[in-house]
């Protein structure tokens, strides 16, 4: 266990449930700077989509200066992105942006004759490739099921990759073990057509 010590000013600090604690903003800004990349996006990820616009990120980094690993945080604030709707998503992120990867459009809606197919995790449609970051939560979590039994949310997910393929779309899946691997998942996505370059630059996203 590290301990880290730093001034909080008032702003950031609440109280739940009868303990004072620092605010979102500013846990997400602490873990930021000193926790490993994955972990600190996840968590950056997670408190932009409940709520805290980035601004907020950006204001409690400000508050928080002079602090170790301020540039580390500033980077975490500026990749945030309340689309990402699982830690599955948010690793995937980090490992796209690690391994070269295009940057991907998220939560992207597609249709066909028939209606709204559904939202894809991932596009690249100038590729003409979607990902689907597959967690055994949406398997396995009875919540998550929606009253359906396992057998037919896989049914369901292949009659809907099956319409997204007749669109044209190459359709590629992974699960963790591919996620936190960053040249796994570029050589997975690489195979179905996308270009990889550790060159390419992702622009900050809208949270």
């Amino acid at each position: 266990m590290v301990a880290h010590s730093r001034e909080v000013v008032l702003e950031d600090i609440v109280e739940v449930d009868g303990l004072r604690t620092t605010s979102l903003p500013r846990t997400a800004i602490d873990l930021a700077a000193t926790a490993p990349r994955p972990d600190a996006v996840v968590v950056a990820d997670a408190v932009v989509r409940n709520g805290s616009p980035r601004l907020a990120l950006l204001e409690a980094w400000l508050r928080a200066q002079p602090m170790r690993g301020h540039r580390r945080a500033q980077e975490v604030i500026a990749f945030a992105d309340a689309r990402a709707e699982s830690p599955l998503e948010s690793v995937s992120r980090v490992s796209m942006h690690a391994g070269g990867v295009p940057q991907p459009a998220l939560q992207v809606p597609y249709s066909d004759s028939a209606g709204l197919i559904g939202r894809v995790d991932f596009a690249w449609p100038a590729f003409g490739v979607v990902g689907e970051a597959d967690g055994d939560a949406k398997y396995l979590d009875a919540d998550l099921r929606g009253g359906r039994s396992a057998e037919r949310v896989v049914l369901d997910e292949k009659v809907r990759e099956d319409r997204l393929r007749a669109l044209g779309l190459r359709v590629v899946r992974w699960r963790w073990t591919t996620a936190i691997d960053p040249e796994a998942l570029a050589a997975h996505l690489a195979a179905a057509g996308l270009p990889i370059d550790h060159r390419t630059l992702w622009s900050e996203c809208c949270a």
